[in-house]
């Protein structure tokens, strides 16, 4: 069998690995002009804390060795869902099957155009080196967003002897992950640690530093900011403008059946780009998973077996780094949920569950992990009592 796998991040190189160990050709094909990296190292690469080539998936002769034609500085421009014609470059190839995971890109506000030497999202290599490059010790950094990528940011920045503040457009930290009391914890240590926490506050413009030195941030409700550097994590979106040119069906994402499966016939999809039951996913471990069992389908239809369905996983979102530690999975408080304190809990430490019509849909923690697998490996059920 000859299989394309486009995209090379997490759920590309699972997918080209399963498909190369089964016995197959595979050809894998990455716009990026670096070897297949993990993408959570990158923001210990632009501090300083990692070398490049410590983040790379394997290295080049690891794709020799398992029969993977790797691709680099080759974006794909269609692909044809029914024939498996794959256009790059001069002339197409034509393949039995094609997995599409190109994965997700990062959200610019527009404000970020006024200062693109200097305000930079974290997403690729070539933002970390374009980081890296512009540091220095006493700098100013801003630091847009207080998700999981905003609060490693800020941490790993004050390591390498910045000034930071974090902007957060919500009421509170990692909103998306922590209730009212996980949240307000997760400011008290961050402020403790000397990085200033702006909250509910939106940027209104920016004003760009003579000969490119800096940049003057201006905010809706206080004064404005000075800083040397900006570093935007506010979202991403999948990136869909090859399944779009290729005809298949979208919504927020390229849409698949339960076993990743596309609307064409020889193209499955895995990682941020798939749209399944209005969810999208959006960590490295979901893809990877994704791209393992998409390259199981792909070989199980055309070897006449049946392919398998896919599970949602539930992911949890984890940070442990001086001094802050969180763990959380599943669902944030909202009005029909309940938070559900459990024992140990102090000024230091929170471990709480969020129930809904008595059952467990959410674990959060901070400061500890105590009983966290136990009670991530409950959800969907009635909360076990309380670990001793």
């Amino acid at each position: 069998m000859n299989i394309a796998v486009i995209g090379a991040g997490h759920a590309g190189v699972e997918a080209a690995r399963v498909a190369a160990e089964a016995g197959s050709r595979v050809t894998l094909y990455s716009a990026e002009s670096v070897l297949p990296y993990y993408r959570p190292r990158l923001v210990a690469l632009a501090f300083g804390q990692a070398e490049e080539s410590s983040i790379y998936m394997h290295p080049e002769s690891w794709y020799r060795e398992h029969g993977i034609e790797l691709l680099l500085s080759t974006p794909v421009d269609a692909v044809n869902g029914v024939t498996g014609a794959v256009h790059a470059g001069a002339s197409p190839r034509v393949f039995h099957a094609v997995i599409l995971a190109m994965g997700s890109g990062p959200v610019l506000p527009p404000f970020a155009a006024a200062c693109p030497w200097c305000v930079f999202p974290l997403w690729t290599v070539e933002h970390a080196r374009a980081i890296r490059t512009r540091i220095q010790k006493d700098g100013r950094l801003i630091v847009i967003g207080g998700g999981i990528l905003g609060l490693e940011t800020a941490l790993r920045a004050q390591d390498a002897g910045l000034q930071v503040t974090i902007i957060e457009r919500q009421k509170r930290l990692m909103p998306r992950q922590f209730g009212e009391r996980g949240s307000g914890m997760i400011y008290r240590l961050i402020r403790n640690m000397g990085i200033d926490v702006r909250l509910g506050q939106t940027v209104t413009r920016l004003e760009a530093g003579a000969d490119e030195s800096g940049l003057t941030m201006h905010l809706e409700e206080s004064a404005p900011l000075q800083a040397d550097l900006c570093v935007v994590s506010v979202g991403a979106l999948p990136e869909l403008a090859l399944a779009r040119r290729s005809a298949l069906d979208l919504g927020h994402g390229v849409k698949v059946d339960e076993t990743l499966h596309t609307s064409a016939p020889v193209v499955w999809a895995a990682g941020d780009i798939v749209e399944h039951a209005g969810w999208l996913q959006c960590s490295a471990r979901g893809a990877a998973l994704q791209g393992h069992l998409a390259s199981l389908n792909a070989l199980a239809v055309l070897g006449g077996e049946t392919p398998q369905p896919y599970a949602n996983p539930h992911v949890p979102v984890t940070l442990k780094m001086r001094g802050v530690e969180l763990h959380s999975t599943g669902s944030v408080a909202a009005d029909e949920h309940e938070e559900l304190p459990l024992d140990g809990n102090d000024d230091s430490a929170l471990r709480a569950l969020v129930v809904r019509e008595g059952l467990t849909v959410g674990v959060q923690m901070v400061g500890t992990r105590k009983g966290f697998d136990q009670y991530a490996s409950g959800l969907g059920q009635k909360p076990a009592a309380p670990l001793p």
